[in-house]
């Protein structure tokens, strides 16, 4: 017979994370992943897309680049098998301004960045979710365990491993 138990947190009831990163291995190629853990920090899934971009010559300035950010986007959106509560990129890599005028996922986008007094936070590229929503209580786990930012390391690593071992990405 089982012993009874309560469980003191409902983490486990909450939807995972998606981390959104990006690199450029070589000339007009972008490669992707949205890496998804649970709020503890426990990897879920990693979609990888990739994206070969035509010679700029035709392109405005920035157009060709900003492009095929959103054509990378828009494959990874398409490619993830699961839904994550929340999506959340860093600036550098993901301007936010895609999210609004180009690409707006079904879920509430976040940018990680510096806080003031130090450590992590996170910016709201969408609309802020309500208080008690499932999104800000993913963040607000992920925060309170000092690894807001951490999974993002781990999706580099993923991609640079795939890009090193040549895997094709969808």
């Amino acid at each position: 017979m089982p012993i009874p138990f309560r469980a003191v947190h409902d983490v486990d009831t909450l939807p995972p994370a998606g981390f959104l990163r990006l690199l450029r291995p070589g000339e007009g190629t972008l490669v992707g992943a949205i890496f998804q853990v649970t709020p503890r920090g426990e990897p879920v899934e990693f979609t990888l897309c990739h994206v070969t971009s035509p010679g700029p010559a035709f392109w405005r300035d920035g157009d060709l680049a900003s492009q095929a950010t959103r054509v990378l986007l828009e494959g990874l959106l398409r490619a993830a098998p699961q839904v994550p509560g929340v999506l959340l990129v860093l600036p550098e890599e993901f301007h936010p301004d895609l999210f609004q005028a180009e690409v707006q996922p079904s879920v509430p986008v976040g940018a990680v960045v510096p806080a003031p007094d130090s450590g992590w936070q996170c910016d709201w590229v969408s609309e802020r979710p309500a208080i008690a929503s499932p999104a800000l209580r993913v963040v607000a786990e992920l925060a309170s365990r000092g690894i807001l930012r951490e999974p993002f390391e781990r999706a580099l690593k993923g991609l640079l491993a795939s890009v090193a071992e040549g895997t094709p990405p969808a």
